[in-house]
């Protein structure tokens, strides 16, 4: 075997969230948190994007709690929250006291 045999690129931590966040909107939630979490372990640098996506998940499952611990985690996470003013997932909680402070929307 060749020394300069090639090897198909490894799939990058990128991938991994475009792979979660697609198949998030697809509704396949275990698929789905599996890539965003495998994205984490690639990547905990950009780790915001893989908290961001994984309560998406699961605020859309109804798990307020798990979704307010994840978007507590994620780093830098004022950057990433300015997209989730628009994000269908969080909707139900847009008005929420917690997450209008955490996006640092006036609380009314």
């Amino acid at each position: 075997e060749s020394a300069f045999a090639l090897e198909p690129p490894r799939p990058g931590a990128r991938m991994y969230y475009i792979l979660g966040q697609a198949r998030r909107r697809l509704g396949r939630a275990k698929k789905a948190e599996k890539a965003l979490r495998r994205h984490l372990e690639l990547s905990p640098q950009s780790a915001a994007l893989g908290y961001y996506g994984l309560a998406c998940l699961a605020l859309s499952a109804g798990d307020e709690a798990e979704g307010r611990r994840l978007l507590g985690l994620a780093p830098y996470r004022r950057v990433i929250l300015l997209e989730a003013r628009d994000e269908p997932d969080l909707s139900g909680v847009r008005g929420r006291e917690w997450f209008m402070k955490l996006t640092g929307e006036t609380v009314r």
